[in-house]
């Protein structure tokens, strides 16, 4: 008996599925250190990208490959730009903070709140057009920001 893959499941890096991947830019860097440094410091639609950052950014394809794993495509520019380019040239993706992701990513992906992707080196796998990792996600407390008064 032969299986047909199901219409909506398209395939993907490591073999995983994609289900609808959400086309996003990443801003590269840490947060704390105003984009500086490794990791994610945003992830925002392409409408919400200005001319006026400085930071490196790239857009990605985002698919939740499984109920606890995030999967991140990030599209090579046409260009060759050496500061993207560093963040992924050893073959490792450093994220030095945990990211929490923002509630579109959230809701897309239906996961909860405070859901966030830890610090680690994660392996990255190369690609002609693309960048891809897996980062394994875990819901944690609820990001609370704290705001002066004065």
């Amino acid at each position: 008996m032969l299986l047909e893959p199901e219409k909506n499941m398209r395939p993907n890096f490591g073999n995983h599925p994609i289900n609808n991947p959400l086309r996003a830019v990443v801003v590269l860097g840490s947060p704390r250190r105003e984009c500086a440094g490794s990791g994610i410091c945003m992830i925002t639609t392409a409408r919400a990208v200005s001319s006026r950052w400085r930071c490196p950014y790239l857009v990605a394809a985002i698919s939740k490959t499984a109920p606890d794993t995030l999967s991140f495509r990030f599209l090579k520019p046409p260009v060759r730009v050496p500061t993207v380019e560093s963040y992924f040239s050893t073959g490792f993706f450093t994220i030095s903070d945990a990211y929490h992701l923002p509630l579109h990513l959230l809701r897309r992906m239906h996961l909860q709140l405070g859901t966030c992707i830890a610090p680690g080196i994660y392996p990255v796998v190369e690609t002609d057009d693309a960048w891809e990792l897996v980062f394994p996600i875990s819901a944690g407390q609820k990001k609370v920001e704290a705001y002066s008064t004065f």
